[in-house]
């Protein structure tokens, strides 16, 4: 087996495990969906062409993708609500999920100071983020699609059954 097979299932099993233990929010026993959601509906805008590169826009599509998830997904009353935007802003506190500033760190950082644990407004989101974007690993393996599939019903089976 070569090397970079031998890296490739690593890599697979860490990505695996990031998912597996996401930061999640849990309210009155009951854990936010939102995390799980926002990647399943980031993974399927790839399989729909839609993202095409490792940069994810704080745009409408991505928006819609999520909502047309939640309401297929979560099924039952809920205290959450379909807020797409939180997590957006919240998977920066996992290891995989990175923020491209418009025009520098330092502009971000601000925005992540005045928050400080709240969710950014999307306004403020879009004037500072000109996207997210994955690990370098965790998008390449997400280019194989047996492995989104994997990853899909993974955070399926994980967090929204």
């Amino acid at each position: 087996m070569s090397q970079s097979a031998i890296n490739t299932y690593s890599d697979i099993a860490k990505y695996i495990q990031s998912f597996l233990s996401l930061n999640i929010n849990e309210y009155k026993g009951e854990k936010a969906p939102h995390k799980p959601l926002l990647l399943l509906s980031i993974i399927q805008l790839m399989e729909d062409g839609v993202i095409v590169e490792n940069k994810i826009p704080p745009v409408q599509a991505v928006k819609l993708k999520y909502e047309f998830l939640w309401d297929k997904y979560i099924l039952h009353d809920t205290s959450y609500t379909k807020a797409v935007w939180t997590p957006y802003w919240h998977l920066q506190n996992e290891s995989f999920w990175h923020f491209k500033p418009i025009h520098s760190q330092s502009c971000l950082d601000v925005l992540m100071e005045e928050s400080k644990g709240q969710t950014a407004s999307i306004g403020k989101i879009r004037d500072v983020v000109d996207y997210a974007y994955f690990d370098k690993e965790l998008y390449t393996i997400l280019q194989k699609e047996n492995l989104r599939l994997l990853f899909k019903q993974l955070l399926i089976d994980s967090y929204l059954k």
